[in-house]
Formats: C-alpha cells, structure tokens, sequence
C-alpha cells in the first residue's frame, strides 16, 4: 500500500545548521524487493520562506551522519524493507 518514501540526508551536530531543512529526494516504490539507486545530484534542500539556512547536499554528504526514510502517505498500510544502503562512485 505505500508507493512512496522520502529520503532525507541528515547531518546533525557535525558543523551543519540547515534548520532541519537537509537535502530530500521522493523515490516511488512498489511490492518488488529490487535495488533502487539514487544520484546524489538529485537531492535538494527544500524551498520556502521557512528554510532560514541554505545547504549544498556535497556539504551535508561531507559531514554526514543520518539516512531518514519516512512514509509520507497518509493513511498508508503495509511496510518497507530497506536492506544495504550504500554509497558509490
């Protein structure tokens, strides 16, 4: 039931303040277990007169030290497995 989660790169307490505004990506999901692969360039801090510090996602990436996957749909049902998240070149 839940066709969507949002990726949020997070670095809390490590030298970067973006006021809880970090870079996100929405991914679309489905029920297949497959890899999803994500670029990096893809990631964008969130627009808005709410967003008081602005940061670059090479920034927020140099001194990362949180994935946040959440389901955004509501109401949703169903679960998702996340196995081996890893970063390449």
């Amino acid at each position: 039931g839940i066709t969507q989660i949002r990726i949020r790169l997070i670095s809390e307490g490590n030298g970067i303040d973006a006021g809880g505004a970090f870079p996100e990506q929405y991914l679309t999901i489905n029920n297949e277990l497959k890899p999803y692969r994500l670029a990096l360039n893809e990631f964008k801090q969130p627009t808005g007169d709410w967003v008081k510090k602005k940061v670059t996602t090479e920034q927020v990436v140099k001194k990362l030290t949180a994935i946040q996957l959440s389901v955004t749909q509501v109401p949703a049902r169903g679960f998702v497995v996340i196995d081996n998240v890893a970063f390449e070149k």
